[in-house]
């Protein structure tokens, strides 16, 4: 149980961490379970959404992604926990498929 508080409270400050900085006027943090969806409202480095994922499956990551029918290429952030914090970062095209 402690680790996957541990995990949660990582997220929570990489996520306001990567809100501040990444901040446009339109941006907007949604929250799906254990989804979170950076919505910038504007093109970021490339990207205008940024999904940070932790605890969850990725056939319920896709068809999360999949449901918000976005247009273009997406941040996804992938963080793991297993004695240490692991992160993977991937830009991908808005249809998912798989990502792993």
């Amino acid at each position: 149980m402690g680790e996957k508080t541990e995990l949660k409270k990582a997220v929570e400050f990489f996520v306001r961490g990567e809100y501040y900085c990444s901040r446009q006027p339109a941006s907007q943090v949604h929250d799906y379970d254990s989804i979170k969806h950076l919505a910038f409202g504007t093109n970021v480095d490339g990207r205008t959404d940024e999904f940070i994922v932790y605890n969850s499956n990725p056939a319920h990551v896709i068809d999360t992604i999949n449901k918000l029918d976005i247009k273009k290429t997406i941040g996804l952030l992938c963080f793991l926990m297993k004695n240490r914090l692991v992160l993977m970062r991937r830009d991908i095209p808005s249809k998912v498929q798989s990502f792993l």
